[in-house]
């Protein structure tokens, strides 16, 4: 049998608000993750939050000690793109 000395786990709260909601996660890794930069999925977030909720959006990330946390406040309503056809 496999015994680990660190368990795995994640833990999630979502929180809605009069005027927005806050979204908070937290989850074990692996220590040689630890020192790691935002990788594209994290760079392509904050892109898009920049477009749909300009200046009403915090994004905090923090990995320390084998723990990895994300931090997300989004305030009001997204901003609807339009686009056209041509």
């Amino acid at each position: 049998s496999h015994h680990h000395t660190q368990k795995n786990y994640v833990q999630m709260e979502l929180q809605v608000k009069e005027d927005g909601l806050c979204f908070h996660i937290e989850n074990t890794m692996e220590k040689s993750e630890a020192g790691r930069k935002a990788g594209i999925g994290l760079l392509n977030l904050e892109k898009r939050l920049r477009l749909i909720y300009p200046q009403r959006h915090t994004l905090i990330v923090e990995g320390a000690a084998g723990l990895y946390s994300a931090k997300l406040e989004l305030l009001g309503d997204p901003v609807t793109i339009k686009t056209q056809n041509n």
